[in-house]
């Protein structure tokens, strides 16, 4: 992941315009452990997690609402819910695909949230 950040932060500071408009966030399992491993976000203040996906996805809904500008991104305690009943359906949603819980391929996986999140917004 180091050089594909570099490569990230590179286009930011010194592509063209629409490059210069790229934003990130970046996760870490625990606070400050980045400086083990890339002192290159120094100043890039990453957000932890502590491993627990409940904390990632606020620090990402958070994120993405200052980011993006929008005011239509649902509450975390909306997303929360949203997350444990999407929990509570994937077995179904992963059987119906012919596919064990623990060997969903990742394009087949994104297929399952986005059919999930299509039958959330209807």
């Amino acid at each position: 992941m180091p050089f594909e950040l570099g490569i990230f932060f590179g286009a930011r500071y010194l592509g063209i315009n629409e490059q210069r408009k790229k934003n990130a966030l970046i996760l870490e399992r625990t606070r400050f452990t980045y400086q083990q491993y890339i002192s290159d976000l120094n100043g890039i203040d990453p957000r932890e997690h502590n491993n627990d996906p409940l904390i990632a996805m606020r620090r990402v809904r958070d994120w993405l609402r200052t980011a993006s500008g929008r005011t239509t991104i649902p509450s975390p305690t909306t997303l929360l819910n949203q997350y444990g009943q999407f929990q509570q359906n994937l077995p179904a949603l992963a059987q119906q695909l012919d596919f064990a819980i623990d060997d969903i391929p990742f394009v087949d996986f994104m297929y399952i949230v986005g059919r999930a999140v299509n039958e959330q917004i209807k």
